[in-house]
């Protein structure tokens, strides 16, 4: 085998099994080379005897294989928890606004209504974090995560934005979706509360914007976040008492009175 100059890897041409102890210098084999091996994985992979039986016992072969098997695991393990958040296993929101982008460019292609909820949990730092402390805050959030997704539809994305925050994405909704999540979610925290007390104490804020697609002028993306954010405030602006689930809509002018009531506050 020609001797391989430049690069920096030390390897085994995969193909030929001929120990090679210089370094790739054409890229063209380098490439060729990734290529052999994600072949031979792919073959590894899926099924083992019958890579045996058709490239024999080759142990440099098996082992490179192998490993090409294992970093391709390793790397879909890392592009998934770079979107997900850690405590949760929800989206984050790296993968919350990925989930958005595509969202509302098939709202736009079909016609389709899109809406958006944010959620924050009232009491959640003066009455967990703060006197029953930051390790029952996290079984508070992971829980809550739980209600979540078991009052979410299989299409909806659910995501945690930070701290005690959440956002959704509901595609194809109608005029009664929010309300019908906001009933949901009001059952299932009365459920979970029996299993963890700690959930008595916190309230639910949410807020809902709606993008349609052909119809609602939408210049980017962060429009309909910030509307739902807005909302959001509103309903924190509202009476908060545990176990309350509060929801509000998004309306013109609401920016408005929530630069208002930062004044008075």
């Amino acid at each position: 085998m020609t001797e391989l100059r430049d690069a920096t890897l030390n390897t085994v041409f995969i193909g030929k099994g001929v120990p090679d102890k210089g370094r790739i210098a054409d890229p063209l084999v380098a490439h060729q080379t990734y290529k052999t091996l994600a072949q031979y994985a792919g073959e590894l992979g899926k099924d083992k005897m019958a890579f045996l039986k058709k490239h024999g016992d080759n142990p440099v072969l098996i082992g490179q294989a192998a490993t090409q098997v294992s970093l391709e695991k390793h790397i879909e393990e890392l592009g998934q928890k770079l979107d997900h958040d850690i405590l949760t296993d929800l989206y984050n929101r790296r993968g919350f606004d990925e989930a958005l982008t595509r969202m509302l460019a098939d709202a736009v292609r079909h016609q389709k209504r899109v809406g958006i909820l944010f959620l924050d949990l009232d009491n959640f730092k003066s009455g967990i974090n703060d006197s029953l402390g930051h390790a029952m805050g996290d079984e508070v959030l992971k829980k809550f995560a739980e209600l979540l997704r078991e009052s979410s539809r299989q299409t909806d994305v659910v995501a945690r934005i930070g701290g005690d925050e959440f956002g959704i994405i509901l595609p194809d909704v109608n005029d009664e979706t929010p309300e019908l999540f906001q009933r949901r979610l009001k059952e299932a925290l009365e459920v979970k509360s029996t299993m963890l007390e700690a959930l008595k104490i916190i309230g639910v804020s949410m807020g809902y914007a709606e993008f349609v697609g052909g119809k609602t002028e939408l210049k980017s993306e962060a429009l309909i976040v910030y509307r739902a954010d807005q909302a959001m405030y509103d309903a924190k602006s509202l009476k908060k008492e545990p176990g309350l689930v509060k929801l509000v809509r998004w309306k013109e002018g609401m920016e408005n009175n929530h630069r208002q009531l930062q004044k008075r506050e």
